[in-house]
């Protein structure tokens, strides 16, 4: 038990060192988001709720588009990133549209 538990161990161990070496650290919760770069395809582009003053800093959101027709947009890390052990990505999304009849 004691073998199997110490291998338990070390494994979980080396899966944390081996995924810590690639990690982008970006909330876009702020007013700037340094080392990206923001695209506009069609429409208004992408932007920071909390730089527009939409929301607080702190508390913003990476918005993409507005809700209007036709828009698009993205934004990438200017940072090189090295895939040789793979990357993972987590991020909260939320979604919002205006309904058919002006409701939300």
């Amino acid at each position: 038990m004691r073998k199997f538990l110490l291998v338990l161990i070390f494994t979980g161990f080396t899966c944390l060192v081996s995924f810590s070496d690639v990690y982008v650290d970006e909330s876009f919760t702020g007013s700037a988001a340094n080392d990206w770069t923001f695209v506009t395809g069609l429409g208004d582009g992408p932007s920071l709720t909390a730089a527009n003053g939409i929301d607080a800093d702190g508390e913003g959101w990476l918005r993409l588009t507005k809700d209007e027709n036709n828009q698009s947009s993205f934004v990438y890390c200017n940072k090189v990133l090295s895939a040789e052990k793979g990357l993972v990505f987590t991020m909260p999304i939320r979604l919002t549209q205006v309904g058919v009849f002006g409701t939300t």
